[in-house]
């Protein structure tokens, strides 16, 4: 399966591949995609290359050419498809850190973090919360035994 995408968000143009092949891509194909690319009116920012593997020649190419490579090193299937997704965004996040200042990462390791703390905050009222219910339950339950035993 071949996908090519171009989108243009915030006036970064990029050029994406993905070629989930049953053999490693081969030089002609990443000629071919180069070629594709070059016929563009106006070329992109970016150029990603998505594959399940390359051949050496095909990577020296696509890097020569500037392309910037996600190796899955296996062809993604229907069931994996999202382990895949996750796998590339990872990738990519790793890339874009590289450019990133070293500030900018920090603060965004330090969002993360944070994040996932208000996650387990989270987590934790709803616990809470659910002990409370049971409590106001057994409690609502005990003041009507009360209330029937009065009566009698």
């Amino acid at each position: 399966m071949e996908v090519d995408v171009k989108a243009i968000k915030g006036g970064l143009e990029i050029y994406a591949s993905c070629k989930n092949l049953d053999r490693p891509v081969d030089r002609p194909t990443v000629d071919q995609e180069v070629g594709r690319v070059n016929s563009l009116k106006k070329l992109p920012h970016l150029k990603v290359l998505v594959v399940s593997s390359l051949n050496d020649q095909a990577r020296e190419t696509a890097k020569s050419e500037g392309f910037l490579l996600v190796e899955l090193n296996r062809k993604v299937t229907d069931e994996d498809l999202d382990t895949a997704c996750i796998e590339i965004r990872k990738q990519l996040e790793g890339y874009f850190e590289t450019l990133a200042p070293p500030e900018l990462v920090s603060a965004y390791t330090a969002l993360q973090a944070a994040l996932n703390s208000l996650n387990d905050v989270e987590e934790g009222l709803k616990k809470v919360e659910e002990g409370l219910k049971k409590a106001i339950t057994a409690l609502q339950k005990a003041s009507n035994k009360q209330s029937t035993i009065k009566f009698i």
